[in-house]
């Protein structure tokens, strides 16, 4: 039996490829949701065509505070593990396998199930390092953890599989990350996004809690943008929490009327990446984004001290855009640059991971 436990919309994007596979080969699988973001699942499942239903572990909620967080974590690790009979019922545990991705709180409460029940933990997208761990915080926690917890550990690249080797994990090199096959599977979607400007424009997306929750860091955030949004057209999606703290802040009115900066809502995942593939340049503070944006080879700003991912940097996206030198030689680069709109071919770790999982004892 394999348990894909997935925790937020970014998770099921990432490992939605994985899913994919594991129905293709017709694995016996599980996918357990711990509703750590509120907005159902159901449309992603539908862009990437999984039939699988998933289990629903807790009521969808946006955790949206480290506060909230601080709770969420326990109870929802107490009800996993008072479950953990019916949730990951098999006849040999050490056949079994727990998959977890990335750095949520999400993907810890699954390597500690994973160890309680003595099933086998692999971690996707790992070995990822800011070396830093209050940059991002608390992923860059949560990582080093889930490292000491997993058996296995799927690694985006040869950087990765080095920054593992003082772990007992054994390293897999699935060369790039799953997040450019679901970069593919949007790409080759019909589906037309409606909110594409016919003109140039930009997108903006940040969210990370270091950013947002530092009311001095996101005042340079906005400062940058209402400095772009005098050359160019601004689409900034919104996540609920980036929201939530523009109106605590009460920035929002300063926002709207700025004629060059258009708010939008966060978007289907499919129609999210055709928007970037036609935008001339994007500004974030997402990992996620970072590695999406250097496969579509857009130029891109990232809103962050340290980053633990190498995918643009130096190439088409450059750190630390809160200083001003760095956003004028951005802009200067943006002017000059010819974009290709191209996604990079390459192997698919899907594959991979999920043709690792048949050759090491998984259960049909």
């Amino acid at each position: 039996m394999i348990t894909c436990i997935i925790g937020t919309r970014a998770q099921l994007i990432k490992m939605a490829p994985v899913i994919k596979e594991l129905e293709l080969h017709e694995l016996k699988f599980q996918i357990l949701l711990t509703g750590q973001h509120k907005e159902t699942m159901d449309t992603l499942l539908n862009d990437f065509a999984i039939q699988t239903k998933p289990i629903q572990l807790e009521k969808p909620n946006e955790i949206s505070s480290i506060f909230r967080m601080v709770f969420w974590f326990p109870r929802t690790l107490i009800k996993m593990f008072i479950k953990r009979k019916q949730l990951f019922e098999c006849e040999d545990h050490a056949k079994s396998w727990i998959l977890v991705h990335g750095d949520t709180l999400s993907t810890l409460l699954g390597a500690l199930v994973g160890k309680f029940t003595r099933c086998q933990v692999a971690h996707i997208e790992s070995g990822l390092r800011s070396n830093s761990f209050f940059s991002p915080f608390p992923e860059e926690i949560t990582r080093v953890l889930t490292f000491y917890l997993s058996d296995v550990g799927f690694c985006p690249g040869q950087w990765a599989v080095d920054n593992l080797k003082k772990y007992r994990i054994k390293a897999v090199n699935t060369e790039t990350n799953t997040i450019i096959d679901s970069v593919n599977v949007a790409l080759a979607s019909n589906e037309i996004n409606n909110e594409t400007p016919s003109q140039k424009y930009a997108v903006v997306s940040i969210h990370r809690f270091e950013n947002i929750y530092k009311k001095k860091r996101f005042r340079q955030i906005l400062d940058v943008i209402h400095q772009i949004s005098n050359d160019y057209l601004i689409l900034f999606v919104l996540h609920p929490t980036t929201k939530k703290r523009l109106v605590k802040y009460d920035w929002m009115d300063e926002l709207t009327a700025n004629n060059n900066i258009f708010l939008k809502p966060r978007m289907g995942y499919i129609h999210f990446v055709k928007l970037l593939s036609q935008s001339s340049f994007v500004i974030t503070d997402g990992g996620s984004n970072q590695e999406e944006l250097a496969y579509l080879n857009i130029p891109t700003l990232v809103m962050r001290d340290a980053t633990e991912r190498p995918e643009g940097i130096g190439e088409t996206a450059v750190l630390n855009g809160f200083e001003q030198p760095v956003v004028e030689a951005f802009l200067n680069r943006i002017k000059l640059q010819k974009i290709n709109k191209e996604a990079a071919v390459t192997v698919s770790p899907s594959k991979l991971i999920v043709e690792y999982l048949i050759n090491n004892e998984t259960q049909k």
